[in-house]
């Protein structure tokens, strides 16, 4: 994946401000972005398990284990009860 470039960060930056005035909420932008970047760590893992279970010969042990993987990245991806951040997750 190519970095950003500078023009690209100074229009993120530039949307990401009037975001925050729009909603008032500079706070929900930044927890939105910290969930993003979860949900892509999360996802950059589930590709190597599968790559893995690819070039594996896709034997049984992989495929249970790339099966917990998937249910935990499901499990991480569900609002906490009773949190008051619910929505940040884009459920």
């Amino acid at each position: 994946m190519k970095a950003a470039s500078e023009k690209e960060v100074s229009q993120a930056l530039v949307i990401a401000e009037r975001y925050a005035k729009s909603r008032g909420e500079a706070q929900q932008l930044g927890c939105l972005a910290l969930n993003l970047n979860q949900r892509l760590e999360y996802l950059e893992h589930l590709l190597r398990e599968v790559e893995h279970y690819l070039e594996a010969g896709q034997e049984a042990a992989g495929h249970a284990h790339l099966l917990r993987d998937i249910a935990h990245y499901h499990q991480q991806l569900k609002p906490e009860e009773g949190s008051e951040h619910q929505t940040f997750g884009l459920e």
